[in-house]
This record gives structure tokens, sequence and C-alpha cells, in this order.
């Protein structure tokens, strides 16, 4: 293949991603309602990707969309009804089409072929050519009493293929390209090129007025100008940034697709609510929070929704509901995730962290920290393990992650009328809302949405087993010295004290003093950090000095696991 069709190949790949979203939102739509437009957009999509591949020299993807657009062709030109098989077939199809492009984007040369989906449903028929194979809707294999899937060696009953989990495909993630595509509109582009253009203006306005400097009228043209090209610089900076900014919707489609199909292989009838699709989000943010919220949806899938059974003896309608909402607050974004189904067990779940020592049988624990407790690793009231969920491992990944993009979760239940999961994340990670502090000369930055009060404490306190009581309540403490080991300065004055909180769990810090709030840029720290655990990235602090942003959570962890102190902090 010549350089020629690798570029033109690199400008294939941007194209389909766009027509892959589109087919599997039609072949969502379709679960809900077959009309003829669907149809039709579907067929010119197949058609199209059939067409664009076999241009730039891709075949055997060409082939294979031939045969799937076979399949659509027949049913568009029939008055036959869609069936279930049909419409997995050509979910399937989106998810080997998804996983095939993902591997030509960093090796275009590739022999990948979805062999195993081809046996599934086409009986292995891509070894004729194009023109030469007609496959109608009847010739489509029918779904195999248990299909295996590779990876934990485990049956999904009726369930269809997954083809993310053969070897094959797991071979996406380690040859993926880390080189990001982003789609920017020409009215973001040419707002920024105007911006510059104004810029541009102002400096040449500048050195004119310095070149003649001297009278009253130019240094206020200077002081002027100056000014101006402040809030343009700004201005472009924002503008820039807005590139990476993208609807949350991008994901409700993957996470609609995630949440029907689990259910059908689950045997479970379940609706999916969503809205609040156009809010945006740093792109970055938004690619991060997709494992822990499938995450979520899945367990609401196979804990939360009973089955049909259940939830007709319950006086519940026997289709479940799913909702997925995105709001804007004040820290950013607020993401809930809701089911209607049986609720989390407060009981169970402290038996259970009873049983493994977690806690003490006579602790008094708050119902929002009985629930945090299924975010310790390993934790699970399953009662038996299956291959979607039971072994403990998941949901400390979940809270892991939130984290990273500075952000909390907690969770809200009633037993028998369902679970709401709320995830608050900020809307970008390049600036953060942050709170400048001072020990020993040193200026540290803890970011805003993490400190929940601040205190004063006397010079003459002196905590007891690094605790103080606080409004009835128990507070671990520490000094931000000891963090890093500083010298800590006398003190005869009161101290300020910054009572911080993570997913529940509270811990106090105590600082020098407070020299203001402070929009931080953050910048990432070179390798030398690595070894920090305490600071998740640096800035420029407003005196024009570097500055260390700290990473709560990491200090919580390390200082006081809840282990250790969930019978106590607050």
């Amino acid at each position: 293949m010549s350089e020629l069709d690798l570029e033109m190949v690199g400008f294939f790949l941007e194209e389909v991603d766009e027509l892959l979203i589109k087919w599997e939102g039609i072949c969502l739509c379709l679960e809900k309602e077959v009309t003829v437009d669907h149809i039709n957009s579907l067929s010119r999509i197949a058609h199209n990707i059939k067409g664009s591949s076999a241009s730039v020299g891709l075949m055997k993807l060409s082939q294979f969309v031939h045969l799937v657009e076979d399949v659509i062709v027949e049913q568009k030109n029939s008055n036959k009804e869609l069936t279930s098989q049909t419409l997995r077939m050509l979910l399937g199809a989106h998810s080997q089409m998804a996983a095939w492009v993902d591997i030509l984007k960093s090796e275009p040369r590739s022999e990948f072929f979805p062999q195993p989906f081809m046996d599934e449903y086409f009986s292995g028929q891509h070894e004729s050519g194009p023109h030469k194979t007609q496959t109608p809707v009847q010739s489509i294999a029918k779904p195999k009493e248990e299909i295996k899937v590779e990876k934990g060696n485990e049956t999904v009953p009726n369930g269809p293929v997954v083809v993310a989990e053969s070897k094959q495909t797991t071979e996406v993630e380690a040859k993926k390209s880390k080189e990001e595509i982003l789609r920017i509109s020409t009215k973001k582009i040419d707002a920024l090129i105007n911006l510059i253009g104004e810029l541009s203006i102002q400096q040449s306005i500048l050195q004119n007025a310095i070149e003649n400097s001297g009278t009253k009228l130019q240094g206020q043209l200077i002081y002027s100008s100056l000014n101006l090209s402040h809030k343009i610089t700004k201005e472009i900076y924002d503008t820039a940034f807005e590139f990476r900014m993208t609807p949350v919707g991008g994901i409700f489609q993957r996470l609609d697709r995630a949440i029907k199909d689990l259910s059908r292989s689950l045997g479970k009838d379940i609706d999916v609510e969503v809205s609040g699709h156009e809010i945006e989000i740093e792109k970055t943010i938004l690619d991060k929070m997709l494992d822990p919220l499938t995450h979520i949806v899945r367990n609401s899938v196979d804990h939360g929704i009973e089955s049909r059974e259940k939830r007709i003896e319950s006086g519940k309608s026997e289709r479940g509901v799913i909702s997925i909402n995105v709001s804007k607050v004040e820290e950013g974004i607020e993401i809930t995730v809701s089911d209607d189904g049986k609720g989390l067990s407060e009981k169970r779940i402290l038996e259970k962290a009873i049983e493994k020592k977690l806690i003490s049988p006579t602790a008094s624990i708050p119902r929002e920290e009985v629930y945090a407790l299924i975010f310790i690793p390993g934790f699970s009231t399953a009662e038996a393990v299956t291959n979607v969920s039971g072994r403990g491992v998941g949901m400390d990944v979940v809270m892991r992650t939130i984290e990273e993009v500075n952000g909390k979760i907690s969770i809200g239940s009633e037993e028998g009328k369902g679970t709401k999961f709320r995830i608050t994340i900020p809307t970008n990670l390049s600036i953060v809302d942050s709170l400048v502090v001072s020990v020993n000369e040193t200026q540290y930055v803890l970011p805003l949405n993490f400190i929940e009060e601040v205190i004063s404490l006397s010079p003459s306190f002196s905590p007891k087993d690094n605790k103080f009581l606080m409004k009835e309540k128990v507070i671990p403490y520490i000094h931000l010295s000891e963090i890093f080991n500083l010298e800590l300065t006398q003190v005869t004055n009161d101290y300020p004290v910054l009572v911080t909180k993570v997913n529940g769990k509270r811990l106090a810090i105590g600082v020098e003093s407070i020299l203001g709030r402070h929009q931080s840029v953050v910048r990432d720290l070179n390798t030398c950090f690595d070894s920090s655990f305490a600071v998740s990235g640096g800035t420029i602090l407003p005196n024009g000095e570097p500055g260390l942003i700290l990473d709560i959570s990491a200090i919580m962890q390390k200082f006081f696991k809840y282990l250790k102190t969930s019978g106590e902090a607050a």
C-alpha cells in the first residue's frame, strides 16, 4: 500500500467513526420502532462504508459490509417483520466494524477479519467476492444456545457474540494510537482567527506607542492597549479551550447499547430514559467516565432491576426503567444514574461488612457511609458470582476513576424502590477552582471542590491521636507540614484547618495561613514527581511562582485508611 493510499485510509477512518455512531443509533431506534426511514438510513450508511472502504483498498472490510448490506436491502425490499435475530446481527456488525476500525487506525495493513462473527451469522461466506455472494435474511445463522466468552471462559446464555473480549480484539487496546482527533466546527475556528487578528492589531498599536512614548497621551494608549490585549488573550484561551468540549450525549448511546445488550441476555425488559445530552464537557473527562458509567448501568441491570416475575409480584410494571440525567451545577456537571429496582439492602451490607471484619458489630454508621462500603475493593453482597458481577471487583475502580478527574460520587437508595448514583465532576481538568495555602513560607494549592468547611484552632490545641471533635463528630486530623516533612513555624494565633471530604469520609488538614481563592491552570509535572503520592499537578501561583496542587484523595488514602476510621470518621 503506497503512502498516498495510507493517507486516504486515514481520511476514510476519520469519516467512518461518525458513520458507525449513526449506525448504532439507528439500530437502537429500531429496537423501539421499525420505520422505513430508519431502514433506508441504515442502507445508505452501509453502502457508503462499503464503497469508501473499497475505494481506499480495504477490500476485506468492503466485502464484510457488503454481506451486511445485503441483509438490510432484503429487509427494505420485503414486507417481513424485522426479527430480533436480524437486529442482533446488525448491532453485532457495528461492534465488529468498530473494533476493525480501531485496529486499522494503528495498523492499516492488518489482516484482521471477524471470523467468529462470520461463523455465527453468515456461515463463513466471506471467501466469495463482493459481487458473487448474496446473503438474504433467511440465511443468517440462528444463535447458538450458548456462546462462550474467552475472557474468564464463562458462558452467556443466548447472548450476542462478545467480540470485544476475543483474542483478536483485545489487541486493539495495546495497538491503539494515542493520537486524538477532534472534530471542530469552522465557526469556532473562525472566532479564534478573528481574535488572533485583533491581538495582532493591539500589538502593533502597542509597539507604535512605545516607539513614540514620552507624552501622557501615549502612556494612556499603552495602558489601554495592554488591558485590551489581556482581555483578548483570555478570550483566545477560552475559545481554544472550547475545542476540547464535547456534548455528553456522545456516551449516552453507548450506555443505552450496554443496557440493551445485557438486559436481553438476562431476559429483562428495561426502558432507558436520558436527559441533558446537549451539556458539554472536556473530551478527556468524558472518555474517562465511560467505563465507570458502563459499570454502574450494568450493575443496575444485573443487581438493581428485578426479573419480570418479581416486579409483577411487587406491584411494579414488568418493564424496569434506568434513567441517566446530566445537569449543570456549581462544581461542574452532575450525572445521575437511577433505577426503579429493588434498591440496596442496608442490613445486608452491614452484615457483610461485619462478616469481613470491616466494622465493629456495635458501630453506628450513617446510611451514606453504609452505602459507601460497596466501594471497598473485594466487597460484594451478591449471593452468586456471574460473568457480569459478584466478585467485588469494579466499584472501587469506579470511585478511583472518578476521583482521578477531581470528581465525587454518592449513593442514595430505598429498599424496594430503587437506587440512585450521583456523580459530580468538573467540566474540565485544565482549570481548577482552588484555595492557596501556606506552610513554612511554601505555597500549596488545594482543589476547592474537596473542601467542605474551614475552621480555626487555637495554638494550644494538641490533637490527641490525630483526631478532634467537631459538631459531635470525630474528625481525623493531620497538619500539612507532616505530609511534606516541613518544620512547623511557631504559631501564636489561631490557625486555619481545612475540613476536606471525599466520598463520605472527612479529613481535617491544618495549615499556617490561607492566602486566597485562585483559578489554577493545571500543568502536568515531569517524572521526578511520580513518587510523590500527595501531588496531582502543578500550576503558576498569582505571584508568578510555581505551586503544587495537592491530591486530597491520595492523602486521605495514605494516612487514614477506611478500615481504621470507618467507625469514627464523619
